[in-house]
């Protein structure tokens, strides 16, 4: 608690001195901009069509909405821990008699419910709403001209709140305890975050929406399972266990539907009706996301095959739904099985994560290297490769010879790319397909330990 209130009096600190830094005409502006999009919100939800269509519009403002930003991240994060410690783990605590680190999972958990379920009649609300929401190639009509970056004020807000959602969801992973999956939650939240913030600057905001109104229902009914599946460990009750059986059995429909079936349908528009509309598939920044996107796809259809592991275990053997991902801070009583497949399982989320900032990093190349233009780029890279092999073969003598230039930004972007690119490969395959089958033939190590040597 007393770390609890010391963050917030520094975030409220450095919201004051920001608050403080802007001019009085600007601060006006950013709390008319908050006002704006609340009202718009609460239009949205009870207003009638005639008003919805009235609603304001406009693009991006940064100076106007980064305060409001502010904002929404101090609101999230107070909103999270307050109720989470003042609420939440004291109801827990004396109603069903949860102590320690199965009170805060549960706990977490029931929050994690309140925020996805929150965000998902929220999106429900404002997306089907907007006027392009069907069919899909409205979604990409227009864009081309910028036209995409004039958003409704309900819109702004969805987008702007789920922006700051993940903010705070980064800032308060932090202060969890550390669990097995915590490097790829804090690259989930990051990546998560870039993505928005790109898809919101670029206009791409409309596809935007579509994807985060598919993610989170599914959520929902996973975290009440849990909840469910912790009440019945504190109770020793089978009333508890059955509802997170049954909650279980939804989140593993409703994520069929909405992750894979829908998400799919989403992803072939962005490939197919995207294409025709962005201009140079939005150049770096588009193939970024569209490489996190495909990759955020992939990983859906790998989590869903957990699901029908547990499903198929609920089935067979009678067991009860557990979660497969990581929900605790370690397994010390494990097999060497579990073990052996809790790693194996970490390493794949990592490698999937590894091959989408490869990808990445290829496409960002890909771009300077077509906008610089591929026989300059072609020449340029041989002219660095021979002045190398110049120095190294005949010594300090033979490289005054050598061509000097003054710096040229589009040049030395193109070859840093290239450069980005041969040491990501290099470290990554050679760790992959070398080092790491290499050790475990040889040396007979283990994963966390064929990891640690592979990275030495």
């Amino acid at each position: 608690l007393k770390a609890l209130f010391q963050v917030a009096i520094s975030s409220f600190a450095l919201a004051r001195a920001r608050v403080g830094a802007l001019r009085p005409r600007a601060m006006e502006s950013a709390l008319q901009e908050m006002g704006t999009q609340l009202h718009s919100v609460r239009t949205v939800a009870l207003g009638p069509k005639s008003a919805i269509d009235k609603l304001p519009s406009s693009p991006p403002d940064y100076p106007r909405e980064w305060p409001v930003l502010a904002i929404y991240v101090f609101a999230f994060f107070m909103f999270n821990w307050g109720l989470r410690i003042l609420v939440v783990e004291p109801m827990l605590q004396n109603l069903l008699g949860m102590q320690s680190s199965k009170l805060k999972r549960c706990s977490q958990s029931m929050l994690e419910a309140i925020f996805y379920g929150s965000f998902s009649i929220f999106g429900f609300m404002v997306v089907p709403s907007q006027p392009w929401v069907w069919p899909s190639e409205r979604w990409w009509i227009g864009i081309a001209n910028g036209g995409h970056l004039v958003m409704r004020s309900d819109m702004r807000c969805y987008y702007l709140s789920y922006l700051a959602r993940y903010l705070q969801m980064l800032v308060s992973v932090m202060m969890e305890p550390r669990r097995k999956d915590f490097p790829e939650m804090v690259l989930h939240h990051v990546v998560t975050v870039v993505v928005i913030s790109l898809s919101y600057h670029y206009g791409w905001n409309r596809i935007g929406v579509v994807i985060m109104l598919l993610l989170d229902p599914a959520d929902v009914s996973l975290h009440i399972a849990k909840v469910c599946k912790y009440s019945a460990e504190a109770t020793k009750t089978r009333f508890w266990q059955v509802l997170a059986d049954r909650f279980f059995e939804l989140f593993a429909v409703t994520f069929f539907i909405s992750r894979l079936v829908m998400y799919s349908y989403v992803m072939s528009s962005v490939w197919f009706e995207g294409s025709l509309h962005v201009p140079n598939y939005g150049g770096a920044a588009g193939l970024t996301c569209f490489g996190i996107l495909c990759t955020l796809l992939a990983l859906q259809f790998y989590w869903f095959s957990l699901i029908l592991k547990v499903a198929a275990r609920l089935v067979r053997e009678g067991k009860h739904a557990e979660d497969v991902r990581s929900d605790d801070e370690g397994s010390p009583n494990a097999s060497p099985l579990q073990r052996s497949r809790e790693a194996r399982d970490g390493s794949l989320s990592i490698r999937l994560w590894t091959i989408a900032l490869g990808l990445a990093m290829l496409a960002f190349s890909a771009h300077r290297v077509i906008a610089f233009g591929i026989e300059r780029s072609r020449v340029e890279a041989l002219e660095i490769v021979e002045g190398l092999g110049v120095v190294l073969a005949r010594g300090s003598e033979a490289a005054k010879a050598l061509p000097h230039s003054a710096p040229d930004m589009p040049r030395d972007a193109m070859l840093t790319a290239l450069f980005v690119v041969f040491f990501f490969a290099m470290n990554w395959g050679t760790r992959f397909l070398i080092v790491e089958p290499l050790a475990h033939r040889t040396l007979g190590l283990r994963r966390s330990q064929l990891e640690k040597y592979a990275q030495s």
